[in-house]
């Protein structure tokens, strides 16, 4: 049996490893199966500051704007073990900073700048010093960075040459032509934010995107090899059987609200109860997110009597929810900005769906990557006009017959079991680190 090997390994990103943040939720997949003690997260708080979540790792470091660095191993720990009081605390104070950062949205120029200042401050001050010395501290054998924004490229690649530790990059949206477009010194921050990212992709051992759209595009911009890394599904956790008939046609998603998404959502639940009012079928549609999302887009999105507004459910929860569905749903913001984005990007719940042996219906841009994997997988019905004319009549004529989301939701699973099981996956994602290591050591020696 071959003896499996799990590099020491440096986490460097904006956020942690929690199953309620999108990026933590694949990061907390793709390592799930490396020993806690071989992993350390060095990460910086970006808008809401929830605590990281121990199961998959021991060792946190958050680096704050000022540079200064927590270390949350015991601290966390011990305060988790001896009262809720503590964690209560931490959650109601990140609440605060969320509908802060939920505020400062709405006041777009205000945002803009004030994202741009931070960019700026987290790129050119002391902060980077701080992430290198916490390199030099937990000694990894390489650093796997998420990267997100050009400060982070910028301070990773710095760190990482200056203490002499191979890089792994992985990168889930196309931040470098789009984070900037809106904002003040656009151009420059741009610019910037691509030649950094340049110098670390020469830098890098080993390279992924999470769609394979990204990682051919990548390939042809970078001039280097890409593989593609995403939140995959555990085949035994979703039930693929039929639901019991109960004459509903249950229109189910769950995920994030922002980026526009909602409006999507809006347009479906419409849709459903026009379609409601003028036949005998019975539709409904149910939302999951979290409870502040939810609140935020309450007024837009609470269309009696269609529409059921859910909170936030664990990730453990989810199969079930999504097999009380007939459809599950994945919406894209039409948005120029936004698709910008995440044109070349996967939502983590796409396997999720995918596993659970139900049909997809997906609304959006039809070239961005999600939209390419439904109709590529023929899992379900890409929706891509906007405004949203004609969606009734994609949903009467697909949707509606038992036998279409039968054969639909069969294919779906079939491709999840052979490219989104976490635990192919996962061993894929262990030997490239791992190659990605020894190929820098050996490039040393």
């Amino acid at each position: 049996m071959e003896q499996k090997t799990f590099p020491k390994v440096a986490i460097v990103s904006c956020n942690p490893m929690r199953a309620d943040i999108a990026n933590g939720i694949m990061m907390r997949s793709l390592f799930a199966s490396w020993p806690r003690d071989c992993l350390t997260q060095i990460y910086f708080p970006v808008g809401a500051d929830y605590p990281p979540e121990f199961d998959s790792c021991q060792d946190y470091r958050r680096i704050n704007w000022l540079g200064e660095v927590q270390r949350l191993e015991t601290k966390l720990s011990e305060a988790s073990k001896t009262t809720e009081i503590a964690k209560l605390e931490v959650s109601s104070e990140s609440r605060t900073r969320y509908q802060t950062l939920v505020a400062l949205k709405q006041r777009k120029h205000v945002f803009k700048w004030s994202k741009c200042a931070q960019e700026i401050w987290y790129a050119n001050s002391w902060i980077g010093r701080a992430l290198r010395k916490q390199i030099e501290d937990c000694q990894p054998d390489i650093v796997y960075a998420l990267l997100g924004n050009y400060s982070l490229a910028k301070n990773t690649f710095l760190a990482c040459m200056q203490v002499g530790v191979p890089l792994y990059l992985h990168i889930t949206d196309d931040y470098v032509r789009s984070l900037y477009q809106s904002m003040p010194f656009g151009k420059v921050l741009a610019a910037t934010s691509d030649k950094w990212l340049r110098q670390c992709v020469a830098y890098s051992s080993g390279r992924a995107g999470i769609s394979p759209t990204m990682a051919e595009e990548y390939q042809e911009r970078y001039r280097k090899p890409w593989d593609t890394f995403t939140t995959g599904a555990s085949p035994e956790s979703y039930d693929p059987t039929p639901r019991r008939c109960d004459g509903i046609t249950r229109f189910v998603y769950a995920g994030n609200l922002g980026l526009g998404r909602w409006k999507q959502l809006r347009a479906l639940a419409v849709a459903l109860n026009e379609m409601s009012a003028k036949s005998s079928s019975t539709l409904s549609l149910e939302i999951y997110s979290s409870q502040e999302q939810v609140n935020a887009h309450r007024e837009s999105l609470e269309l009696a009597p269609v529409v059921k507004l859910r909170g936030w459910v664990p990730m453990e929860e989810l199969p079930k929810v999504f097999h009380q569905a007939d459809v599950l749903v994945h919406v894209e913001s039409f948005e120029k900005e936004v698709i910008a984005l995440t044109r070349l990007s996967l939502s983590t719940k796409l396997y999720q769906y995918m596993m659970a042996g139900r049909c997809l219906l997906g609304i959006g841009p039809e070239d961005l990557a999600s939209m390419k994997l439904i109709r590529q997988s023929n899992a379900g019905v890409i929706f891509s006009a906007n405004p949203s004319h004609g969606l009734k009549e994609t949903i009467q004529n697909t949707f509606l017959s038992d036998e279409t989301r039968l054969n639909l939701g069969r294919n779906g699973r079939t491709w999840a079991e052979r490219w989104g099981d976490c635990r192919l996956e996962r061993e894929r994602f262990r030997k490239s680190l791992e190659k990605a290591f020894l190929s820098s050591r050996h490039q040393q020696a």
